[in-house]
């Protein structure tokens, strides 16, 4: 659309008919109302993913080609005010003597009085206020998501730069948005301001005004450009710190399994019992761990050991209480 939009712009007139003028304000108004709810949509998936990745809601599975759908019927709908009304005009250029020196052509959508003011709310309401207020609100929760995975390790781990950058990414991202959308929905609402009976309140000139409709119509277009470039950046920053953030919580989970092995390993062995040995061995055994593996086999040593002694032990007392009563029969024999 940039090129016919700039074609226009620089010749003062339509020279495309009245099929692509159609054509221009429908492509031209759900691209921008389409693009920023996609947008959204990634905003809310992103903090979906990072914030509630285990959400039992989030196991179904949509089609992308469904959501795509359902949103565009919807922008479609939004914009069928503007696509219904645009149409090309013919424009006199009179001389002095009021004769036609040429005739210009327009593409315009010139919509009723009546139906301006409530398209022009509804659109910043959703092509704006709502997406602004949604992103902003899904990236603040997914900055602090961030934050909280990342408090247990700073003292540990080199990993708070790189959930810093992570942030500024996800800040810039925003403010890049803000300021592209938002300088182009100010003119739209002052050409409403001006339209109406509000107008003696504007102070800002005709001219100046068409001239700031005209510089932030590109606008939303520097925006789309740039997106892929932010987004691009900003995903690989949050998937490495998700990365880094899991791999540091792996590592401590796997020490704090080790240590509380150890533990329950002293605590069998300096039992006379050992029932509990053989428990822990039965369950370290049972894991597919090799440090499991070897400390099962160490204490199932261990227990063998400790039951070979006691068998000798009683088998030395038995026989020594059986040769005491051999002497004791002995002595009663010699006696008699």
């Amino acid at each position: 659309m940039i090129p016919m939009l700039v074609s226009y712009f620089l010749n003062g007139e339509w020279h495309l008919g009245f099929i692509m003028c159609k054509i221009f304000w429908t492509v031209e108004n759900v691209n921008k109302l389409l693009s920023v709810a996609l947008l959204t949509i990634m905003s809310l998936e992103r903090y979906m993913d990072i914030c509630r990745p285990f959400n039992k809601h989030r196991k179904k599975q949509y089609k992308i080609s469904h959501i795509l759908l359902t949103v565009l019927i919807f922008v479609i709908f939004l914009c069928s005010p503007i696509i219904y009304y645009s149409d090309t005009t013919e424009h006199l250029i009179l001389t002095e003597n009021n004769t036609i020196a040429d005739v210009k052509i327009s593409c315009n959508s010139d919509l009723p009085d009546s139906v301006l003011p409530f398209f022009i709310l509804y659109m910043c309401a959703f092509g704006f206020f709502l997406p602004v207020i949604l992103i902003s609100l899904s990236s603040i929760l997914v900055v602090r998501q961030v934050n909280r995975q990342d408090s247990s390790l700073r003292r540990h781990s080199p990993l708070l730069s790189r959930s810093g950058r992570a942030i500024r990414s996800i800040s810039s991202v925003v403010i890049f948005h803000f300021a592209c959308w938002a300088p182009f929905w100010i003119a739209v609402l002052l050409t409403l301001i001006r339209t109406s009976h509000m107008s003696e309140y504007l102070i800002i000139p005709p001219q100046a005004l068409a001239m700031m409709r005209l510089i932030t119509s590109f606008l939303p277009y520097i925006n789309s450009a740039g997106n892929w470039i932010f987004y691009a950046a900003l995903n690989r920053k949050i998937q490495n710190t998700s990365r880094q953030v899991r791999e540091r919580h792996e590592r401590l989970l796997e020490l704090e399994i080790e240590t509380n092995t150890t533990g329950m390993i002293m605590r069998a062995l300096s039992s006379e019992n050992c029932v509990n040995k053989e428990f822990i061995e039965y369950k370290l055994c049972d894991t597919n761990n090799v440090f499991g593996f070897l400390v099962g086999f160490f204490i199932k040593m261990t227990c063998a050991d400790t039951r070979n002694t006691k068998d000798n032990g009683q088998k030395d007392a038995f026989n020594y209480y059986d040769g005491s009563n051999d002497e004791q029969e002995e002595m009663r024999a010699g006696k008699v």
